[in-house]
């Protein structure tokens, strides 16, 4: 799926219509800008992974219900990994 993040709110607005009929069982929100977040809003997943509390910025924690586990100092490969542990 494309999504063209010139078009604003039209581009959010096209997304939401394409999975309109649709539910996804996991979303892995595996970055913390505040767009993608209005993205993951827009796709209807039943859990929706993202960063721990340290991690979560531009409102991160708005549009997630489940989080990895934290991490000291890891690098962003492992940071990754974290969201497979999290879906087993």
């Amino acid at each position: 799926v494309v999504f063209d993040k010139k078009q604003g709110k039209a581009a959010l607005k096209s997304l939401k219509q394409r999975f309109n009929n649709q539910k996804f069982d996991v979303l892995l929100n595996m970055q913390v800008a505040l767009r993608a977040g209005f993205v993951a809003r827009c796709i209807p997943a039943k859990v929706k992974i993202g960063f721990d509390w340290a991690r979560s910025k531009e409102l991160h924690s708005l549009f997630i219900n489940k989080r990895i586990e934290p991490q000291a100092q890891a690098h962003v490969l492992e940071g990754f990994k974290g969201f497979a542990k999290a879906i087993g």
